[in-house]
């Protein structure tokens, strides 16, 4: 009896080779993923950046209102403490617009209440990714509040 020749098994493929190609597909995939990221970080940073920036303004406007507030000609004449609303005004609106470009104005409102100056400041961040990623996007608002007394002895 002739022997049969033994069934020839397809040749193998290396699996090394057959990896290296799925790999290469992965690549523009995370090289996405991480520039979205990255834009998306340095969003959170402007808006962080702002944010710090709005309170050491707001912090400054409330120290300058208390101290340029107080009417001294009529401490001086009768020794009562009064404020002059108009000087804290200026005072405050001055310090809280203090290098701002005009076409993000910062908002200003304050009180007056026992001696005690409370500043709110709120500015519109513009930032740079997030608007093509979200398709427009809805603004980005800071706010900052601060308070100053004046010592009474």
């Amino acid at each position: 009896m002739a022997s049969q020749p033994a069934a020839s098994s397809p040749p193998r493929r290396s699996t090394r080779a057959s990896s290296t190609g799925s790999a290469l597909l992965l690549v523009p995939a995370v090289l996405l993923v991480l520039t979205v990221l990255a834009a998306l970080a340095l969003d959170t940073a402007i808006t962080l950046s702002a944010q710090r920036s709005l309170v050491v303004r707001a912090e400054a406007a409330a120290a300058d209102g208390v101290a340029a507030g107080v009417d001294l000609d009529r401490l001086h004449r009768d020794g009562v403490l009064t404020w002059d609303a108009d000087a804290v005004d200026r005072a405050v609106r001055g310090a809280a617009a203090a290098g701002d470009p005009a076409d993000r104005p910062v908002q200003v409102r304050w009180s007056l209440v026992r001696g005690r100056l409370t500043v709110w400041l709120r500015r519109r961040v513009v930032q740079v990714f997030a608007p093509a990623l979200t398709r427009g996007g809805r603004p980005v608002w800071v706010t900052a509040r601060a308070s100053a007394d004046l010592p009474v002895r």
